[in-house]
């Protein structure tokens, strides 16, 4: 019998095949799209097969679509991760790539070989070029081509991890979640396989949620599993400091974020030991309200009696000056405050003492000052009758005189003319807090600045 020769006849007419969309596609990204854009992507795709260029306009009368909406149909499915737009500057026309959703995820499908993918929408198809030939890599290109291969390895292990934990597949978004916070928040695959092993115990199975999870982890300096186990340790023996002190004074409800912020100020700011806060909590005893900020106060003023204490600012004050990037003010109680005013009193008096000492140096100043020592003396001893006003005038009158003589020979001996005068930090009170009309002056608030660093410099 004669050999019988078989020849299968090639056509390039796209009509006469058929196209395969992936079951990834349909179920994650075909329900919520549009359907005149799930129209421009099957058109495309078809097209892909054959690597077939297609002026936007033939597209357009094929699918009784607006060219403007094609144009949004592609960068709509650019947006979900579906295609690609590849722009030629030398044919000034687009190429359209189709991204499959399976190697995505799970990389090259095992069943089948992965297609080629090329599609273009542009008025002519663009040549196509030469392959290259392959340049040897370098041992550095190869190593570096292995970690991101293991590290690869690492993501999808992830998505398995997942998928057993919540017993279904994970959607593309889900992966890409998984994939984003590993690569932009610097998550190690570790601490977010243990994310996904923490949660799944508390029946949170959401890929938002456990990537939180694993970003405040992260944030705390957790790299592996290890230091995660530490963290958790750490915060589980804080929770019970909470609710022991929640306990003492009478809480049934669980601490809120300001609570916790409050009692970590207590715990590690102030450094008070759980016995301290503990004896505090107890003056709240038989308080038809008791609350955390009357402990607050006790432990507050503990801080300030023993030299000092930083506080936050109030928000309005921290929101003037966020600007300084100054969010915190410092308090001491009133008798540290009232010690410094003293002590700034005593340092000003010192220094006019040296300065007096100093002057007295210069020729003729001395009997200047003790001319000027009797003049002030003569004029406290008047006794009252109807010529005072007339003697104070020519005692004035010769102190002008005194002054005037000493300011010109503090000139001439090369010292200020202003030196022997006592020099006050707040000339309005002089720097005793307290104004002539019997207000606290407006220098306190700087004073008590000046207060908790002297007060801390003194007792160290």
């Amino acid at each position: 019998m004669a050999k019988i020769r078989f020849k299968k006849i090639n056509t390039r007419n796209p009509l006469l095949f058929s196209t395969s969309v992936e079951n990834l596609f349909i179920s994650e990204l075909l329900p919520a799209a549009p359907g005149e854009y799930v129209k421009v992507y099957l058109f495309g795709l078809m097209n892909a097969g054959f690597g077939g260029a297609e002026d936007i306009k033939v597209t357009s009368n094929v699918l009784n679509m607006p060219v403007e909406d094609i144009e949004k149909a592609w960068a709509y499915w650019e947006d979900k991760g579906a295609v690609q737009q590849v722009y030629d500057p030398e044919t000034r026309s687009y190429r359209i790539d189709f991204i499959s959703q399976i190697e995505e995820i799970f990389g090259t499908p095992m069943e089948e070989a992965k297609p080629a993918k090329a599609a273009s929408v542009s008025p002519e198809a663009a040549p196509q070029a030469a392959p290259e030939a392959s340049a040897e890599k370098t041992p550095e290109q190869l190593m570096a081509e292995e970690v991101a291969r293991l590290e690869d390895l690492e993501i999808r292990a992830l998505y398995t991890n997942l998928e057993e934990a919540k017993g279904k597949p994970i959607s593309t978004q889900e992966a890409n979640k998984i994939r984003d916070t590993i690569n932009i928040y610097g998550v190690t695959p570790d601490v977010y396989s243990y994310a996904i092993q923490y949660c799944s115990e508390l029946d949170k199975y959401s890929v938002d949620y456990i990537s939180k999870v694993a970003i405040r982890w992260t944030e705390e300096g957790c790299h592996d599993i290890a230091q995660v186990k530490a963290l958790l340790d750490s915060q589980s023996k804080r929770n019970s400091e909470y609710h022991r002190i929640f306990q003492e004074v009478g809480f049934k409800r669980s601490p809120s974020p300001a609570d916790r912020e409050m009692m970590d100020t207590w715990l590690d700011s102030w450094g008070f030991k759980m016995s301290e806060i503990l004896d505090a909590c107890r003056t709240t005893a038989g308080m038809r309200e008791p609350s955390l900020r009357y402990v607050n106060r006790v432990l507050e003023n503990k801080m300030k009696e023993a030299g000092g204490i930083d506080t936050k600012k109030s928000s309005k004050a921290s929101a003037n000056n966020s600007e300084k990037g100054d969010s915190y003010q410092k308090t001491v109680s009133r008798r540290v405050l009232g010690a410094y005013y003293d002590y700034i009193r005593n340092q000003s008096e010192l220094e006019y003492q040296e300065h007096l000492d100093e002057a007295r140096k210069i020729p003729q100043m001395a009997d200047i000052l003790t001319l000027e020592s009797e003049l002030n003396k003569a004029m406290m001893t008047f006794e009252f009758g109807s010529n005072i006003k007339e003697k104070k005038k020519i005692q004035m009158e010769k102190r002008n005189k005194l002054e005037k003589k000493k300011r010109e020979l503090l000139l001439q001996s090369g010292y200020p003319e202003d030196y022997l005068e006592k020099k006050y930090r707040c000339e309005k009170c002089r720097d005793t807090g307290i104004t002539d009309d019997g207000q606290f002056c407006s220098c306190k608030r700087q004073r008590i600045e000046e207060a908790y660093e002297w007060n801390l410099k003194r007792n160290r």
